[in-house]
């Protein structure tokens, strides 16, 4: 009996060594510029570099991302805003199709601008 014993404890202590070996890893499929810092990062300031390579810092006040080396260009949302000559502008992207664009569509910390 006593071998027994040892057996099924031997084989009881192999499959928890197997299993606490397990892991997972979570996949990320379709990663998007978060709409403000993370919980865990001083808002105001804090710094992030988005797929086209700007690099671009959280403004609490107005609630957007400043593109940084590009005056009166902002990012919220997946959509770049910039102030034009008479009126707002806004895209998808940076170097392309910019659109007026009806200030009270802006995010609203750049409608009071």
């Amino acid at each position: 009996m006593n071998r027994l014993n040892f057996i099924y404890c031997f084989g009881f202590a192999c499959i928890v060594l197997l299993l606490s070996g397990c892991s997972s890893r979570a996949v990320i499929v379709n990663q998007q510029i978060p709409k403000g810092p993370p919980p865990h990062a001083p808002a105001h300031g804090y710094r992030l570099k988005n797929q086209h390579g700007l690099e671009m810092r959280y403004d609490a006040h107005l609630g957007v991302y400043i593109i940084l080396n590009y005056p009166k260009h902002y990012y919220w949302d997946g959509k770049y805003y910039r102030k034009g000559k008479n009126q707002w502008e806004s895209s998808k992207d940076i170097n392309k199709k910019w659109k007026g664009i009806a200030k009270q569509k802006l995010p609203k910390g750049l409608q009071s601008t």
